[in-house]
């Protein structure tokens, strides 16, 4: 996957993120239903936080030039 592709995932998974957290605020779902949403929520902030450090590794690379 390019880079590209990864930014682009990274603001989908911000909007998915973003509707996950709606979700959560909502009191009528389900315990089960609120743990998927956790769960699922946390693997995409670990995933975004990866594109993020590399983002940084990229512009501190061009910074030293």
């Amino acid at each position: 996957m390019s880079e590209n592709e990864n930014y682009v995932d990274f603001e989908n998974d911000i909007k998915t993120l973003e509707k996950i957290i709606s979700d959560l605020e909502n009191d009528e779902l389900s315990l089960s239903k609120t743990m998927e949403l956790y769960e699922k929520g946390k693997s995409l902030i670990q995933k975004c936080n990866k594109i993020l450090d590399n983002a940084r590794l990229v512009i501190k690379e061009h910074e030293n030039f």
